[in-house]
C-alpha cells in the first residue's frame, strides 16, 4: 500500500482539513473512472488505483482547483 504524504498538503492555505482534501479526491477519481471529453487527463499515473492517483495529483498539487459557492 503507497504512503502518500497527506500532511504536506493539508498545511496549504487552500486546503485546510482532510475532509476538504478526501472530498476533492474523491471526485478527481470519479472524473478519471468516467473519462468525458473536457475531463482534464490524468496528469500523474504512478499508481495502479484510480483514487491513489487522484489523491497523489492533488497532494502534488499536478491538478488546481477553486472554490465556489454552494
Amino acid at each position: 500500500m503507497p504512503m502518500l504524504d497527506i500532511e504536506k498538503r493539508i498545511k496549504d492555505d487552500k486546503m485546510k482539513s482532510r475532509f476538504k482534501l478526501v472530498r476533492l479526491a474523491g471526485i478527481r477519481a470519479k472524473q478519471l473512472n468516467r473519462m468525458k471529453d473536457g475531463d482534464i487527463p490524468a496528469k500523474l499515473e504512478r499508481y495502479h488505483k484510480v483514487t491513489t492517483n487522484a489523491l497523489d495529483e492533488i497532494i502534488e498539487k499536478a491538478i488546481d482547483f477553486e472554490e465556489t459557492d454552494g
